[in-house]
């Protein structure tokens, strides 16, 4: 299985039909004016992402079934993140429970500062656990900090 190690898949479900800005920065229709992507930009990140709102789109794209069976235009991701909610955990299970993405980084995005949500995101398997951004600065600064570090720094063994 080739990676496209410029590729994140971002698995958010909290604003169904939304850019993943809207749950960052908490905001439904700043998603519409593409402020992940404005953030991206501004960043002058060298990766791409690919949004996606439920579990079992994830699961399809990280299989490369339904919609997303053309690999060449949707290659497999070095990088997850997924919303800490139950169906952000759902993914991040499944992901763990398959052999064939064991070496595939997760990171967990969440308001929550729990302990309790730390333990368990770690306990799933979830290699990063960040809080979300409360404004678009903050945002820039994460998604410099996913380039720099996940895309850049991090190595990861093939699949």
């Amino acid at each position: 299985m080739e990676i496209d190690a410029r590729r994140v898949l971002l698995c958010d479900d909290l604003a169904k039909g939304q850019d993943m800005a809207a749950t960052v920065l908490g905001i439904v229709k700043l998603a519409r004016q593409g402020v992940f992507k404005r953030a991206c930009e501004k960043a002058r990140v060298s990766f791409q992402c690919k949004s996606v709102q439920s579990a079992e789109e994830a699961i399809e794209y990280l299989t490369g079934s339904g919609p997303y069976r053309n690999r060449k235009r949707h290659p497999m991701p070095s990088l997850v993140v997924v919303d800490l909610d139950l169906d952000g955990l759902k993914v991040l299970s499944w992901i763990r429970s398959q052999a064939t993405f064991h070496y595939l980084p997760v990171v967990v995005l969440s308001d929550s500062k729990s302990q309790s949500a730390m333990k368990r995101a770690y306990d799933l398997g979830a290699i990063s656990y960040l809080l979300k951004p409360r404004s678009f600065d903050g945002l820039v600064r994460l998604v410099k900090l996913i380039d720099r570090y996940w895309l850049t720094l991090n190595q990861t063994p093939a699949p």
